[in-house]
């Protein structure tokens, strides 16, 4: 693992993203947002987009389904990573563009989920990635100010990811499975 262990070692707080990261789902993305279009009779080509045309009752339905999606997935593990999630004691989260049933199942399948203090998904903000609300919920359950963010990485597989960590000044690593 080397280079990604090292890298890690130099930070206190350690926040994920999920998807593509710590586990790669096989959801099927194409056929989740085709049955949001027709069920709301909006465009879905980006599922964000689509869901912040929905009011508060609309999105709830959408997040139903959206799970159903999730859950019924298979997925490929981080192996690298998850080892060192379980060796090592650090401060971690998750902010994520998945439903926080699903990351928090698939943690536990993993025997990992004690080992995060906060999860945000999609489902625990108001405004989806690429915004940057989900890691301003998880800086401020650990209080850390301006002053402690050299302390925090945030992990992810992503430019959005990338944007994020760069509007909220903290360090990025971007890392594929």
């Amino acid at each position: 693992m080397g280079t990604l262990e090292q890298e890690l070692n130099k930070y206190k707080y350690i926040i994920f993203d999920f998807d593509g990261t710590i586990v790669n789902l096989h959801v099927d993305w194409r056929g989740l947002k085709n049955t949001l279009a027709r069920m709301f009779n909006l465009d879905f080509h980006s599922l964000n987009e689509g869901l912040k045309k929905l009011d508060k009752d609309e999105l709830t339905i959408a997040f139903k389904v959206i799970e159903k999606y999730e859950n019924t997935s298979r997925y490929e593990v981080n192996s690298k990573l998850v080892r060192y999630i379980r060796e090592n004691n650090k401060k971690y989260a998750i902010f994520s563009d998945n439903m926080v049933l699903t990351i928090s199942k698939i943690l536990t399948e993993l025997g990992i989920r004690s080992k995060f203090e906060i999860i945000v998904g999609k489902d625990s903000v108001n405004n989806f990635k690429p915004s940057e609300e989900g890691i301003i919920k998880i800086l401020n359950h650990f209080g850390i100010n301006n002053s402690k963010k050299r302390e925090v990485i945030y992990v992810g597989d992503d430019k959005k990811d990338e944007a994020i960590a760069r509007k909220v000044n903290v360090k990025f690593l971007n890392i594929k499975l």
